[in-house]
């Protein structure tokens, strides 16, 4: 959980820049904050949530990250740049896609809500073997 940013920059003309965060709260617990604001930088709403739990700070991070997109889907928000402090989550996003994982979320519709145990579809074994070529 990083140190807060001093100066704020615009998002995108058109959208909005929802900035998230967590961090240590009180003597036992971790909150969570946000702040709305549009291209212009004028206030649209803030929030905060307090937990009494401490969480990994990777983890915290995280569940201010899902706190975040479930508030913006319930205020109907869109056109939205969400925006962390804590690198370690932007890099995670920023990673290469596991072609499985990718292929079974563009495939979804053909499959709804699926479990395979031991032995998958053969599409999901061609992405299988493609994705990890030294089996």
């Amino acid at each position: 959980m990083g140190s807060p940013s001093v100066v704020w920059s615009p998002p995108p003309a058109g959208t909005m820049k929802l900035n998230f965060d967590a961090g240590w709260a009180g003597p036992r617990g971790q909150g969570f904050g946000l702040v709305v604001r549009d291209d212009k930088g004028v206030f649209q709403v803030a929030a905060s949530h307090y937990e009494d739990h401490r969480s990994d700070p990777l983890v915290a991070e995280a569940l201010s990250f899902r706190w975040a997109l479930k508030l913006a889907a319930e205020w109907n928000l869109d056109n939205l740049v969400f925006v962390s402090d804590c690198q370690q989550l932007v890099s995670a996003f920023h990673k290469k896609t596991n072609v499985v994982a990718h292929a079974l979320a563009a495939e979804s519709h053909l499959y709804h809500d699926c479990t395979w145990w031991g032995d998958p579809l053969i599409g999901i074994l061609l992405h299988l073997v493609t994705d990890v070529p030294d089996l």
